[in-house]
């Protein structure tokens, strides 16, 4: 985490960019016998729930209104 001013600042787990929290989540990943906390920008997570749902054989047009409801 980097604090610029007073803005905190983190690094997303899968792009590397500095994001202030409103712009990402917090996740909970298994790694091992642990759970670790890892930042990543709403632009990844909507990358990576793109490919879960084609994935699950949804259609382009199911998948962006789905994206567009769960990371406006």
């Amino acid at each position: 985490m980097v604090e610029l001013g007073k803005v905190k600042k983190r690094k997303c787990n899968d792009c590397s960019e500095y994001f202030e929290e409103t712009q990402g989540k917090m996740t909970i990943l298994p790694d091992e016998n642990k759970l670790i906390w890892h930042f990543y920008c709403k632009k990844c997570l909507r990358s990576w729930r793109k490919r879960g749902l084609q994935n699950e054989g949804l259609s382009n047009i199911e998948i962006n209104e789905i994206i567009k409801r769960e990371y406006p």
